[in-house]
C-alpha cells in the first residue's frame, strides 16, 4: 500500500466521524454520502492496479466473498418494487465494504501502523465524544440552529424518577450509530491500555478519550453499546491475561461513569439502571432467538428482491415499500432468500474460522492485547447479526471488515515473527 493509500485510510476514519452530521446539515441534497464513498472507491482502484489487493491469509475469503457477489447479481435480474437507485444502494450496502477486509490486512505491516492508526482515532474521538455531550445540555435546537433537522429525534423511556431526556445522535444519523461508534472505538482503545510497556504520552491520551468517550456514551441512551462495551473490555482483559492492569482501568471506568451519571441526573441513571432490568433481558432474549428470518427465508425462499429491505433505499422509492427489518440475516432473508443468506453464512464462517484458527499464534505477541479486542469486536458484531443491522449502517459496516483484515495480518506478522525465531509455534 502507497503512502498515498495509507493517507487515504486515515481521512475516510476522519471522515466517518462527521458524515452524518454534514448529511443533517446537507439533507435533502444525499451527496454529503459521497465523499467517503469515492475515496473508497479511489483506494481500492489503486491497490488493484498495485496488485496489492491479493495474496496472503486473507486470500481465502475471495472464493466466498466471489460467491456472495454472484448471488447479489443474480439477484439485480430479480423485479422487485424498489426503483433501480434503490437497487444500487441495496447493492452498495451489501458489497461495497466487503473490501475493506483487504485494506485492513495490506495497511498493516507492524505495530506501528496500528498505533499510529489508534492515535487518530483516539484524537479524533474527544471532539466527536464533547459535541455528543455538550447536545445533551443544548437540546434539538442545536442541530436545527445548524439546519441539521434530518435526524429524527429519540427520547429515553422514563425510569423510576419519571425523566425522559433527548438521545443525542452526536455527530451521527442516530443515537444507535453514534452508540456504536463509541462502543467501537472504546473496545479498542481498551486494548490499547493493556498494552505492556505502552508509552506514557499514549496512555494519557487514550485515558483522556475514555473521559470523554464514556460521558458521551450515556448521554446517548444507547444501553446494548453501553453494555458491549464494558463486557467487551472484560473479555480482552481475560484473553490477554492482563486482569491486574484492567482492575486499575476498571476502577478508572468506574469514578468516570458515576461521576457522569451524578453530573446528568436521574434520567441518564434510570437509563443505565434498566440494562439490568428483567424487561430489557427479555426484550433482548425475545429479539435475539425471536427474530423470524429463518421463517421469512421459508416463507419467501427465493427472496423479495435487492433493496426491498435496505434502510437507505427508502429515500428512492415510493412510502410503505421497504420492510423494516431489524436483523441482518433477516434482511438477507427477505431480499434474497435462502440463497443470498446461505452464500452469506459461507462468508461469515470463514471469517470466524480465521480468526479462531489465528488465536493460536497470537498468545505471546506484543500486540495480544489490541489483537483481543479486534478479535471480541468482530465476534461480538457476527454473533449480533440476528438481532441487529449493526454491520448494515456505519461506522460498523466499514470498522467491522477493516478491523477483520487487521486482525488477519497480524497473525500472519505474528507467525512469521515466530519462524524467524524459531521459538514455539513457529513450526
Amino acid at each position: 500500500m502507497s503512502p498515498t493509500q495509507r493517507r487515504l485510510v486515515s481521512v475516510i476514519f476522519l471522515y466517518v466521524c462527521i458524515e452524518g452530521l454534514v448529511v443533517n446539515v446537507m439533507y435533502p441534497n444525499t451527496l454529503a454520502y459521497l465523499p467517503k464513498d469515492v475515496l473508497l472507491l479511489l483506494l481500492y482502484a489503486g491497490m488493484a492496479a498495485g496488485g496489492r489487493a491479493r495474496g496472503g491469509t486473507v486470500a481465502q475469503l475471495t472464493p466466498p466473498f466471489i460467491g456472495f457477489a454472484a448471488v447479489c447479481a443474480f439477484y439485480l435480474a430479480i423485479p422487485t418494487p424498489v426503483s433501480m437507485m434503490g437497487v444500487a444502494v441495496a447493492l452498495k450496502q451489501r458489497l461495497f465494504y466487503v473490501p475493506l477486509v483487504y485494506v485492513g490486512y495490506h495497511y498493516m505491516r507492524g505495530d506501528a501502523d496500528i498505533a499510529k492508526l489508534l492515535r487518530l482515532i483516539a484524537w479524533s474521538s474527544i471532539p466527536v465524544s464533547l459535541f455528543g455531550t455538550y447536545l445533551f445540555f443544548a437540546g434539538p435546537g442545536a442541530l436545527t440552529a445548524i439546519s441539521a433537522d434530518y435526524s429524527h429525534e429519540f427520547f429515553s423511556t422514563s425510569g423510576a424518577a419519571g425523566i425522559a431526556f433527548w438521545r443525542v445522535p452526536g455527530t451521527f444519523n442516530s443515537p444507535g450509530q453514534y452508540g456504536a461508534y463509541l462502543y467501537s472505538v472504546g473496545t479498542l482503545f481498551a486494548g490499547f491500555l493493556l498494552v505492556t510497556g505502552l508509552r506514557r504520552q499514549d496512555r494519557l491520551l487514550l485515558l483522556g478519550a475514555m473521559a470523554c468517550l464514556l460521558p458521551a456514551l450515556l448521554t446517548s441512551g444507547s444501553r446494548a453499546p453501553l453494555l458491549l462495551l464494558f463486557v467487551s473490555s472484560g473479555v480482552v482483559a481475560v484473553l490477554s491475561r492482563k486482569l491486574s492492569r484492567a482492575g486499575i482501568l476498571g476502577a478508572v471506568v468506574y469514578f468516570i461513569v458515576v461521576g457522569a451519571i451524578g453530573y446528568f441526573g436521574a434520567g441518564v441513571g434510570d437509563r443505565v439502571t434498566s440494562i439490568a432490568t428483567q424487561e430489557n433481558v427479555d426484550r433482548f432474549t425475545g429479539t435475539f432467538f425471536g427474530q423470524l428470518f429463518v421463517t421469512q427465508a421459508l416463507t419467501n425462499p427465493g427472496g423479495l428482491g435487492l433493496g426491498t429491505a435496505t434502510v437507505g433505499a427508502r429515500h428512492f422509492t415510493p412510502p410503505g415499500t421497504v420492510r423494516l427489518v431489524e436483523s441482518y440475516f433477516g434482511l438477507l432473508a427477505t431480499e434474497m432468500g435462502l440463497l443470498g443468506l446461505g452464500a452469506f453464512m459461507v462468508l461469515a464462517v470463514m471469517v470466524v474460522v480465521l480468526l479462531v484458527r489465528g488465536r493460536k499464534w497470537m498468545r505471546q505477541a506484543p500486540g495480544l492485547p489490541i489483537w483481543n479486542a479486534l478479535f471480541v469486536q468482530s465476534m461480538l458484531t457476527l454473533f449480533l447479526m440476528p438481532n441487529s443491522t449493526g454491520v448494515d449502517t456505519i461506522p460498523i459496516n466499514l470498522y467491522f471488515w477493516f478491523f477483520v483484515g487487521l486482525a488477519i495480518k497480524m497473525v500472519d506478522l505474528e507467525r512469521l515473527r515466530l519462524s524467524a525465531q524459531g521459538g514455539p509455534g513457529a513450526g
